[in-house]
Formats: structure tokens, C-alpha cells, sequence
């Protein structure tokens, strides 16, 4: 788990460096495709890219909201 939050940030930050918005969407595409294929035409490069940062923030949202409906639940 460590090595993979590392190398997100890693991701982040070649994206920044290459003047482009971290988003989630950005950082998931370059987990993907590789930060090269990301920065080279600056966006989601098109095809399987773009079914894997759909399909990963359609599950970010569907855990965000349950986390949030958890968090509301708690007693203190």
C-alpha cells in the first residue's frame, strides 16, 4: 500500500511539473496508460484509458457517498 501511494504522488507530480491539474481523473488515467502517454498529449489519452478512469470514478464515488453515510451514522 505504501509503495502505491508513493507512486500516485510521484504521478501527481509529474503531472504538475508538466502544467497539468492533478485530478483524480488525470492520476488514474496515468496509473494506467503510464505518466509518458498522459503529459505527451495532455489529457486521457482515448480507449482503454478512458473505460478505466470511468470505471475507477464511478467506484470513488460510489465509496465516497458510503463512507459518508457511514460518518453520519456515528454516535459521536
Amino acid at each position: 500500500i505504501e509503495a502505491s501511494v508513493k507512486y500516485l504522488a510521484y504521478i501527481k507530480l509529474e503531472l504538475a511539473k508538466a502544467g497539468m491539474e492533478a485530478t483524480p481523473a488525470n492520476i488514474a488515467a496515468a496509473y494506467n496508460q503510464g505518466e509518458g502517454a498522459v503529459k505527451s498529449c495532455k489529457c486521457i489519452p482515448p480507449g482503454e484509458a478512458t473505460v478505466y478512469v470511468s470505471r475507477v470514478t464511478q467506484i470513488y464515488k460510489q465509496l465516497s457517498s458510503e463512507i459518508a453515510s457511514l460518518q453520519s451514522q456515528r454516535p459521536f
